[in-house]
């Protein structure tokens, strides 16, 4: 299943996207997120895990790139929920100051097996308490 036929089917208008290349399984994506006066552009590519689907979740390893930005971990995303696992690598002053104001020295950020996740709950009450992203550092935060 192509993965520009997905992109075209599920999210059309996304304004992210800029070219995607490969299918479900394996591929790539160029991406753009116009959020500061130059917009920070990278590449992304993944490949499927399908034994999460025994779990009931779609599961990717992915890795990022921006500029100099380089990160690597797990995706994974089930009926209600996501997850973002074990993600590792080095994310850049340029691609923070274009996400974010951003105050610290001029220096990378190093994250080491960085976790986090949503998960939606069926009832108001427990949908409202499971709304709260979880931040785990598994490992410190060398800067």
């Amino acid at each position: 299943m192509p993965a520009a036929w997905l992109l075209e089917k599920y999210a059309p208008e996304t304004p992210y996207v800029q070219h995607v290349s490969g299918n479900l399984w394996q591929g790539s994506v160029i991406w753009q997120m116009p959020l500061a006066a130059t917009p920070l552009t990278g590449t992304a590519e993944w490949s499927w895990q399908p034994w999460h689907l025994l779990l009931g979740k779609i599961s990717a390893e992915v890795d990022i790139n921006s500029a100099q930005t380089r990160l690597n971990g797990q995706v994974k995303i089930g009926t209600n929920s996501w997850q973002v696992d074990n993600m590792s690598g080095k994310i850049a002053p340029e691609t923070l100051a274009s996400l974010v104001d951003w105050q610290l020295p001029n220096t990378p950020i190093q994250v080491n097996n960085v976790s986090l996740g949503r998960q939606s709950g069926s009832s108001a009450a427990a949908e409202n308490a499971s709304k709260k992203i979880h931040l785990v550092l598994l490992k410190r935060m060398v800067s």
